[in-house]
């Protein structure tokens, strides 16, 4: 998995850059999952390059499911502003009505070679390249600084084999 986390054109409107600031993929079952590996390197001022790949030792169909969480703090309160749990293949086939959720998935699916159907094969390398993250995923009057947890589990048959954590933050622009 490849994300860049960057200001484009609509950073000009922004008072802040998005900051990455730790990366972790973790396999907890080996049993489900073979590999999973990720990376951020900072490329530019708001601008993160990161890399994933993995690879399942079983076929994940049905009761494949992702936690998506994120929290986001300011002034030292931090608050739940996303919980969702969803069903991978039903996502995959009906799509998504959130809006940050369905542009992550549009961003993910075209930069990766993730199926756009189940199932998940197993003794497969996938893999997501060059995905772009930049400060439109935030709105405008984004609190800055704030900081950003982002965190999704990989669960089969209710059962966590997998984690994704990523560390962000927004932080005021300097001249």
């Amino acid at each position: 998995m490849n994300f860049l986390i960057t200001s484009q054109v609509a950073a000009k409107e922004r008072n802040f850059n998005v900051e990455c600031r730790q990366t972790l993929c973790k396999a907890i079952n080996p049993q489900i999952i073979k590999r999973f590996e990720c990376s951020a390197k900072k490329i530019g001022p708001s601008s993160h390059l990161g890399n994933s790949v993995f690879m399942f030792n079983q076929q994940l169909d049905t009761n494949f499911d992702m936690h998506l969480k994120i929290h986001v703090g300011t002034g030292g309160k931090i608050v739940k502003f996303l919980d969702l749990k969803m069903n991978v293949c039903e996502t995959l086939f009906r799509g998504m009505s959130i809006p940050l959720v369905k542009k992550i998935m549009i961003d993910v699916l075209k930069s990766s070679n993730i199926p756009r159907k189940c199932p998940f094969k197993a003794n497969f390398l996938y893999n997501m390249s060059d995905l772009i993250v930049d400060d439109s995923y935030f709105p405008k009057f984004t609190p800055t600084p704030m900081d950003l947890n982002f965190s999704i589990d990989y669960l089969e048959n209710q059962k966590k084999f997998a984690i994704l954590r990523i560390e962000a933050a927004t932080v005021p622009k300097t001249p």
